[in-house]
């Protein structure tokens, strides 16, 4: 009885559009929270808010008995979303904080970038410019790493609508003209599929056609069985083989990444150690002589200034972050106050370096080095139960 009822709710919301197989063969199925989701997706096409908000809720209620912390978290904003459409506010931002709470014990970065992007649409509806434009930043953190091009899209519109909110029209005009860049250039991507889908469908015609002309012949049905299995058996051969090779050339990549980044590490060791052994010789040779001679003395000046170069940490970081890509990020998402140099720090400990190799990269003395970590371990709040190489390195796996 149930799934008849959720038949006629389905055909009365699909009844302006074509429903598809496809979609009849999920309504059968019947998986109660991704339906109730699609119908409500439905009714908020049409611009039905509370239809739509009816089943949303119900999704979420059936989400959250199934322990669907993902789907909770897109269900939650979306609500929160159309209570924006409803220009009420403060209910629409207490939706997005619960999506954004849930969020973070996912870890779903595309989720969080979404949430902040909605809060920032509400911040600015009610007149909050300044407030809208911090938080909208947050979200452009991370247009270039997991969003979809259609959310950065629509991120883009969003900071041109803050920075006219705050009437700083160039920075309005510059991302209204990103916006339209790429909004074209996913109007020409959405072209080019569909003149793609068209040509497989008109091929598929074709060969339909050359299907039925030999239908009536006697060995038809063996020929088309045997062509089959013959083709899926070609596939998952070919399939096995380029998994394999994939495999293997991924294994290979990361075996060099690895390599590359620890014959830095150790060349910015060897390095900072032979300058420091320089710098003792020369001290010790200055001190040996009745005269200090000037040129030793302006070549320990040089050696003096900074013993890592910035183009040294920039080259460092580009080999670290191949070995252990996000970690940077996922520092400064749970501490977004970390400093430059506690970030460089927190990847020497993620090495595994001791307190000689690290004062030497560093340019600093081990007894500093050991005072720096100290802190660093207060800032990350790290229990006394914990040492902070085993907290960064769970954190950042």
């Amino acid at each position: 009885m149930k799934k008849v009822i959720f038949v006629i709710l389905w055909a009365i919301v699909g009844s302006s559009v074509q429903i598809s197989f496809a979609q009849s063969s999920i309504l059968y199925n019947f998986n109660s929270t991704e339906t109730f989701e699609k119908i409500a997706d439905r009714f908020r096409q049409k611009a039905n808010d509370s239809l739509a908000l009816y089943f949303y809720h119900q999704s979420l209620a059936s989400a959250t008995r199934e322990g669907d912390s993902v789907r909770m978290v897109h269900l939650l904003s979306n609500i929160g979303a159309i209570y924006l459409h409803l220009e009420n506010y403060t209910t629409a931002m207490k939706y997005q904080q619960d999506a954004m709470q849930r969020a973070s014990y996912t870890h779903d970065t595309v989720a969080v970038a979404t949430i902040y992007m909605r809060q920032s649409a509400i911040q600015q509806a009610q007149g909050h410019c300044s407030d809208a434009l911090i938080t909208a930043n947050k979200a452009l953190m991370f247009k270039k790493k997991q969003m979809r091009a259609e959310d950065v899209a629509e991120l883009y519109f969003e900071m041109y609508k803050v920075y006219a909110c705050l009437s700083d029209f160039k920075q309005a005009y510059d991302f209204q003209a990103r916006y339209v860049r790429l909004n074209d250039s996913l109007q020409r991507a959405i072209s080019h599929h569909e003149a793609a889908r068209l040509h497989f469908n008109y091929e598929l015609d074709k060969k339909e056609a050359a299907i039925a002309s030999i239908q009536h012949q006697r060995d038809g049905e063996v020929f088309r069985r045997n062509a089959f299995i013959g083709a899926l058996v070609a596939f998952l051969a070919i399939g096995g083989l380029l998994y394999n090779r994939q495999k293997i050339i991924f294994d290979k990549k990361l075996m060099l990444k690895r390599q590359r980044l620890d014959n830095y590490t150790q060349s910015l060791v060897e390095k900072s150690e032979m300058i420091r052994q320089v710098n003792e010789e020369l001290a010790t040779l200055r001190n040996s002589l009745s005269t200090e001679d000037i040129h030793i003395r302006k070549f320990n000046e040089v050696l003096n200034l900074q013993i890592l170069t910035e183009d040294d940490w920039e080259s460092f970081k580009i080999a670290f972050e191949g070995v252990h890509p996000g970690f940077f990020a996922k520092l400064r998402y749970h501490y977004p106050g970390i400093t430059v140099s506690e970030l460089r720090l927190a990847a020497l400990i993620k090495l595994k370096l001791s307190l000689k190799e690290s004062a030497a990269m560093l340019g600093i003395s081990p007894e500093s080095v050991k005072k720096s970590r100290y802190r660093l371990k207060k800032k990350l709040e790290v229990p006394d139960s914990e040492n902070v190489d085993e907290f960064i390195i769970r954190l950042t796996a």
